[in-house]
């Protein structure tokens, strides 16, 4: 908890005394670990997770680690400066080949060769976070949606300056996954400022709009995931209902009524078909259904009311 700084001659105690080690957990401002990842690579080689975020681990570390620790699945490197570079980043692509989740904000070496072999080389990766990595550009984009387009479900880029808004359009066109979870969290954030007001709901709003651009760019993603779930899931899953419910929200503050109205009465239809003939239809399902049909009474008065 920060009360001890830990330093490389700490981690070398607890790795020659913990042969099967398994996580590892060092983050977050011990700037006295620098060198440790080799110790941890020859004595602990079962490691599945690691975060040394924060820290100093250098290059030489982190390429070691790479190499002998190739169970790893979890690798947390968030802040950490000159260490993470384009040879420990090739390393990693080219021996952790179970790596799911790697975290990388923040680090100012990373380039796009770098990304580029961890793309290439992790095929199991699902989780990439690039944030305020500032060289990173739409070329190493373009290789994540080519080589890991299956698979991946979390790209963070933000403060990335370099990476378009037209690179991004793209990668999630080519990323089936990953238009999912970024419907989702869209949908959080509308969600979020439509429920505020005055300076909150600016701030809400201009967090969501520097994420994706505007409204029009949030409604493309909401599209584009509606019709993926209703090919895979069909028309009235419950999770394509909410997605459906999510975009005729957007669009009724977008100014298009009439496709908003006709989407939400469609989602509250369906809803109430589903609550009469399925027990196992979820609370979260009931409660959006309320709030649906709220939604639409409201917009149905207020169109009859400007009329």
């Amino acid at each position: 908890e920060g009360e001890v700084e830990i330093t490389d001659v700490g981690v070398t105690v607890i790795a020659q005394r913990c042969p099967n080690l398994r996580r590892f957990h060092a983050g977050f401002g011990f700037s006295g670990i620098q060198n440790c990842g080799k110790v941890l690579a020859r004595k602990c080689p079962l490691l599945e997770y690691v975060n040394l975020a924060q820290t100093n681990i250098n290059t030489g570390s982190l390429t070691a680690l790479a190499k002998r620790c190739k169970n790893l699945r979890v690798l947390i490197l968030g802040g950490v400066l000159g260490g993470v570079c384009e040879e420990s980043l090739k390393a990693i692509g080219a021996h952790c080949k179970k790596l799911t989740t790697l975290y990388l904000d923040g680090c100012e070496s990373v380039r796009d060769a770098g990304v580029v072999a961890v793309a290439k080389g992790c095929a199991a990766l699902t989780h990439l976070e690039l944030g305020s990595c500032k060289e990173v550009t739409p070329a190493a984009v373009a290789a994540l949606a080519e080589h890991r387009g299956k698979t991946l479900v979390h790209l963070g880029l933000d403060g990335c300056a370099l990476v378009t808004d037209a690179a991004k359009i793209d990668l999630v066109k080519r990323c089936l996954a990953l238009r999912g979870h970024l419907e989702e969290r869209n949908a959080l954030a509308m969600r979020y400022y439509a429920g505020t007001h005055g300076e909150e709901q600016d701030r809400a709003k201009a967090a969501l709009h520097s994420r994706m651009t505007n409204d029009a760019a949030a409604a493309f993603l909401i599209e584009e995931a509606l019709a993926i779930k209703r090919a895979q899931l069909g028309d009235r899953h419950p999770d394509t209902l909410f997605t459906q419910g999510n975009l005729g929200a957007l669009l009724e503050r977008m100014g298009q009524h009439d496709r908003a109205l006709a989407l939400l009465q469609a989602t509250l239809e369906a809803q109430r078909q589903l609550l009469g003939s399925a027990q196992e239809v979820s609370s979260a399902g009931a409660g959006f259904c309320a709030a649906c049909q709220e939604g639409v009474h409201i917009r149905i008065a207020t169109r009859r009311a400007a009329t």
